[in-house]
């Protein structure tokens, strides 16, 4: 014959282990821990602490609000200058990496671009009359045609332009 066994005195729903109170909370473990730190614990079942819900949940309550900074606040602004070195840092990553022109490489070939396309312009103005003095206007439009084409092929053939 068997021993009788205790009376279970919780119910197995109202208390929460801690692989429950992740799953409830959709934290991990890790954080699951910390959180369970500042709270009493309601009972042992043998293999694990039991934690009571609105226990729990208030901690996840006051563990929330105490990790939002308010607006103006000294917290704020640390946390402000963390996301800008971040920031500063992911680009300076890229840079090395290579994924990203320095600004001055960009600045510098796009004002040689646009002096490529101001000399064809001037260029332009100077060269079409005499070009196009004397002909018809079916002419006319295949000489600006091929005129056209060779302004673009000089921009295309630039520098700065994927190839």
């Amino acid at each position: 014959m068997t021993k009788p066994r205790k009376p279970n005195t919780h119910k197995a729903n109202d208390l929460w282990t801690v692989k429950m109170i992740a799953e409830k909370l959709e934290i991990t473990n890790d954080q699951v821990r910390n959180l369970v730190s500042t709270i009493p614990v309601a009972a042992n079942d043998g293999r694990a602490n039991l934690y009571n819900p609105k226990d729990v949940r208030a901690a996840a309550r006051a563990r929330t609000k105490k990790n939002e900074a308010k607006s103006g606040s000294r917290e704020f602004y640390e946390i402000e200058k963390l996301k800008q070195q971040i920031r500063k840092l992911s680009v300076e990553a890229d840079t090395a990496e290579g994924r990203v022109i320095p600004k001055e490489q960009v600045h510098a070939g796009f004002f040689r671009f646009g002096s490529q396309v101001r000399n064809a312009l001037l260029e332009m103005v100077e060269k079409l009359p005499p070009l196009l003095a004397g002909q018809t206007p079916d002419q006319m439009q295949v000489r600006l045609k091929e005129y056209a084409e060779g302004v673009l092929d000089a921009l295309r053939n630039h520098e700065y332009s994927d190839k």
